[in-house]
């Protein structure tokens, strides 16, 4: 249809909230929340990537929101946990940086679509499960893969893939929201 809600096809109960939302003008943004996964990964900022011994730490400039992603086999948090930005675990699968994300609350979105004028905001429920791969292509670019898995929110999984460049000069400058 090209609406863009066809393609994601929402279920009655998220289609329902993003309209209510948007009918009171509460877009998580716009009141400082944070950006949540996979959002925060290609968001208008740039992130910074940090990867020591058993963990992984992402920065995004765009809110000052940040990821510590442990990737020494523990488990996640118990079910009655549940946060804005989920709760990660990451493995490396060859050149793959693999990152689960469980536990989200569901006052968040995951993503925005202004092309399609439709999908205002990708509302969440307290079951979604991301999947994120980060791979190597190059020097200066990881490809980005996510799944999106809320059984609640959406009829069906549904991927994203972008390749997110880097850029040596690029300085991470002060944000206030």
């Amino acid at each position: 249809s090209g609406d863009g809600e066809s393609r994601l096809s929402s279920s009655p109960w998220a289609a329902a909230r993003r309209e209510r939302q948007f009918a009171t003008y509460l877009n998580p943004m716009q009141i400082c929340m944070p950006l949540g996964s996979p959002k925060q990964a290609y968001s208008p900022g740039i992130m910074r990537v940090l990867q020591t011994p058993g963990f992984v730490f992402i920065l995004n400039d765009y809110s000052h929101t940040y990821r510590i992603t442990p990737t020494d086999g523990r488990p996640h948090v118990g079910p009655a946990i549940h946060l804005y930005e989920g709760d990660t675990r990451g493995r490396w699968e060859g050149n793959t940086l693999v990152v689960d994300i469980t536990n989200y609350n569901d006052k968040g979105w995951i993503a925005t679509s202004a092309a399609t004028q439709r999908v205002k905001g990708i509302h969440i429920s307290e079951k979604l499960h991301v999947v994120e791969r980060f791979t190597r292509v190059d020097a200066d670019t990881l490809m980005y893969e996510v799944t999106i898995d809320d059984p609640e929110a959406y009829e069906r999984p549904w991927k994203v893939s972008i390749p997110l460049s880097r850029d040596p000069e690029y300085k991470i400058y002060e944000y206030a929201c």
